[in-house]
């Protein structure tokens, strides 16, 4: 950071410039997520069932290239040489995890500048400009195939006998993985910039700004391995040049279906905003403040991925496709009044006006309360509104692979297949019917200093949340699973439903949410005269109650299940001594219960670490840290929900890291 001042004390300069990058880490790089089969661990195998060799079944294939398995007349069957350890029910099973990344490698580099010009006393121009440049590369299995291909039985690979047909004289699908082609591998880079220019002043007593703001961001996204072009692996398939019943092929045919995959993305803003504030009149307790203000917006987004990616000739992998864009007005209100000596409130009130979506009035109201020098109480309450982003409106169909149970399966077969998390094939949407989001929340607490050195915060907050966008395809599966329209499953001739080919879900309004909790902050500063000053500190974050209410109006309690724990808290000592300066950091996750959707049971265990740092200021113009985080190692305790071992949305696999700083001040 650099920063000037002009020689008349009417300009000033700062320039940041920051560079950033982190090697990838993979999940074969902890001994907990090396591999998807976490059974030794005390979970399930979430291997996948597309493996080479695959596993494969008779099929009805159409005229127009469409495929039905004969799932009603035939079982699934593994290839005859999938190595047994590999053989896991009806399918040949592959381990993905050691070549998935877990941390991507990723590099960025930023530079702002910012600019003041005072022409006088009561007029000031200022300037901002932000440009950041990010890199990223990240790792994936070679592509699967869950049933996109078929080997007719007049193969040639059948008919000069090069192959045996595990059904003669039947047509097959598989599901297989393209081993041949390697391990897919995307790059991506995005240029980000934002340019802010405006003039500040003084309009008598009154404060006033005006500002236009523009912000462009771009990405562009490249696959440059491990990506199938489905057509040309069918036609290698149908003219005998590649083997499916084969792990290796022969020839050129591996550089005739690879492609390259390329996709870009662009959002832009343009944004005019204004504000006046000042006291609007004198009271009997003080003066009565008021901001006024306004902005107005325009939003536009566009992500393309190429046209083998429009039509679906990739296969395996996920594609996102979106556009939109819109325009709002808004409107603010804000008045400080001391209705008394010691009580002031504060009153606000938004409008704001979407061009897709009408318009919306919020209100603010907050109090302050102070009976004592040392005694602050406090308390808010206060509507808001979130329209749907545009690409939760406008998002075309893109193909994901979670993790899902198929309940209306489980309950009839007791399969580890269906009954556990597997990867399924998921065609999912924007929905331009969504509506947007509607919360309330309150807010009292306040803050006792007891001593000079000592003191104690406690907040009770509240949030109610209504037509909360969102996607639950594991609740969409459970309840509609029987449902053709919604999940694509195979053929069966029994009672018992047809394995899932494809399920079919969208962003939606999925009923509302509320939760209350507490907030507890505790300091303490000791000064001493020959061992140097001690602080002290205490944040705990309680959640009394997390629920969550279906459009179908059932109810679900979160807090202490799955990604909720109810407890965490950072425990801190500080202490300065002469020219040295340590730091220690507590932090705690509470224990909550495993993700039974995915067919996990039991708890998912507290997980407490420690960081540390020292440093030293006693020369010139220099710093020295040294220090590190999560200092013992620890370990993020054990999920059987997936495939890794643990629950990436709570806990951090990074582990030990140790770190040094310095800096030079001038």
């Amino acid at each position: 950071m650099w920063g000037t001042e002009a020689a008349n004390g009417k300009s000033h300069t700062t320039v940041i410039f920051d560079y950033f990058k982190e090697r990838e880490t993979l999940f074969a790089d902890r001994d907990y997520s090396r591999s998807a089969d976490q059974t030794a661990n005390g979970g399930s195998d979430f291997r996948s069932s597309a493996g080479n060799p695959g596993s494969y079944i008779p099929a009805t294939i159409g005229m127009d290239g469409s495929i039905t398995p004969k799932s009603d007349l035939f079982g699934w069957t593994p290839d005859v040489n999938c190595p047994a350890d590999s053989v896991k029910g009806s399918y040949c099973r592959y381990d993905y995890a050691p070549e998935m990344t877990s941390v991507p490698e990723s590099s960025r580099m930023g530079l702002s500048v910012f600019q003041n010009y005072e022409f006088n006393d009561d007029l000031s121009l200022f300037a901002e400009l932000m440009y950041q440049h990010n890199e990223s590369v990240i790792k994936g299995a070679a592509s699967p195939s869950f049933g996109e291909f078929y080997m007719l039985n007049d193969n040639p690979l059948f008919t000069s006998g090069a192959a045996i047909n595990p059904f003669p004289g039947e047509d097959l699908t598989m599901r297989r993985r393209l081993t041949e082609t390697g391990p897919r591998q995307k790059s991506s880079e995005s240029d980000s910039a934002r340019v802010v220019l405006g003039l500040n002043g003084m309009l008598s007593d009154w404060e006033w700004e005006l500002a236009y703001t523009y912000s462009y961001n771009r990405n562009l996204e490249f696959g440059e391995q491990g990506f199938v072009w489905t057509p040309r692996l069918q036609e290698a398939i149908n003219s005998g040049a590649f083997n499916p019943l084969a792990t290796t092929q022969q020839g050129t045919v591996i550089d005739d279906i690879s492609v390259n995959t390329t996709r870009s993305g662009k959002s832009t803003t343009n944004a005019f905003d204004g504000k006046i504030s000042g006291d609007l009149m004198d009271m009997p307790a003080g003066s009565l403040a008021m901001a006024v203000g306004f902005e107005y917006r325009e939003e536009s987004l566009s992500d393309n991925p190429d046209e083998l990616f429009k039509r679906g000739e990739i296969f395996g992998t996920e594609a996102t496709e979106a556009a939109g864009e819109r325009d709002q007005t808004s409107l603010f209100i804000e008045l400080a009044v001391p209705i008394f000596e010691r009580l002031e409130a504060q009153l606000a009130l938004r409008y704001e006006d979407y061009s897709d979506f009408g318009d919306t009035t919020n209100p603010k109201i907050a109090l302050r309360y102070s009976p004592l020098d040392n005694l602050t109480l406090r308390a808010s309450w206060g509507e808001a509104f979130r329209a749907p982003s545009l690409v939760q409106l406008g998002l075309g169909p893109s193909q994901e692979s979670p993790g899902l149970v198929d309940t209306t399966r489980c309950p009839l077969t007791g399969l580890e297949e269906d009954c556990t998390a597997q990867e399924r094939t998921v065609i999912f949407s924007g929905n331009p019917n969504l509506q947007p989001e509607e919360s309330t929340s309150y807010n009292v607490g306040g803050v006792w200093e007891i001593t000079d050195g000592l003191s104690v915060g406690v907040d009770y907050w509240n949030y109610d949340q209504d037509g909360l966008i969102t996607s639950d395809t594991q609740y969409l599966v459970d309840t509609q699973g029987d449902n053709a329209n919604v999940v694509k499953r195979e053929p069966s001739s029994t009672n018992v439903p047809g394995r899932i080919i494809e399920i079919y879900d969208q962003f939606g309004n999925l009923g509302s949410q509320s939760t209350d909790g507490v907030d507890f902050d505790v300091k303490y500063v000791l000064n001493t005269d020959s061992a140097g000053e001690f602080g002290f500190s205490y944040n705990l974050t309680w959640v009394n109650s997390f629920d969550q209410v279906r459009e179908d109006g059932s109810t679900r309690e979160l807090a202490g299940e799955y990604q909720h724990p109810e407890y965490r808290w950072i425990g801190g000592m500080d202490w300065g001594y002469t020219d040295w300066q340590t730091s220690a950091r507590l932090n705690y996750i509470g224990e909550y219960t495993d993700n039974v959707d995915a067919g996990a049971t039991g708890q998912i265990d507290s997980m407490l670490t420690l960081d540390l740092n020292v440093t030293y200021i006693g020369f010139d113009h220099w710093s020295l840290t040294v220090g590190a985080n999560n200092v013992f190692n620890e370990e993020p305790p054990f999920s059987a929900a997936d495939f890794m071992g643990y629950d990436q949305a709570t806990h951090s696999a990074i582990g030990a890291l140790w770190y040094g700083k310095v800096s030079y001040q001038f």
